[in-house]
């Protein structure tokens, strides 16, 4: 599928439980689709009154919230909140976990570069 024109719909076969807790699905992942990325993109959902499991990523990371209001959290203490349009970046090596405070699903985007590998996930304790 070199430099053609892609279009994926989300799946609902395709979602799995990640490291983390969240419900996520793969959308571009150049190992899985055959682009030729130099990043994947995931789309994440947690229920509501969820929370991921504290853990941190040895690259970078970039979440784009879409819908439902939760909070981020990172190691050094801090809280965010977020709700749908609000941007996280995440360094590499810092530990993270979001909660979702609200009734309904806390859906984002997450985008890795390089593309993401379950070996860089490493579950962390706070």
């Amino acid at each position: 599928m070199k430099n053609q024109f892609f279009v994926k719909q989300l799946n609902a076969e395709e979602f799995f439980v990640a490291q983390d807790g969240s419900l996520l699905n793969e959308l571009f992942h150049p190992d899985k689709i055959g682009l030729r990325l130099p990043f994947s993109i995931a789309y994440g959902k947690l229920e509501p009154r969820g929370s991921t499991k504290p853990h941190s990523l040895s690259q970078p990371e970039i979440y784009l919230f879409i819908s439902g209001e939760g909070i981020f959290k990172t190691n050094n203490q801090r809280s965010y909140p977020v709700k749908a349009l609000s941007l996280v970046y995440v360094p590499p090596g810092y530990i993270q976990w979001i909660e979702n405070t609200s009734e309904s699903p806390l859906c984002f985007f997450c985008i890795v570069s390089p593309p993401w590998k379950a070996e860089w996930e490493k579950e962390e304790s706070v």
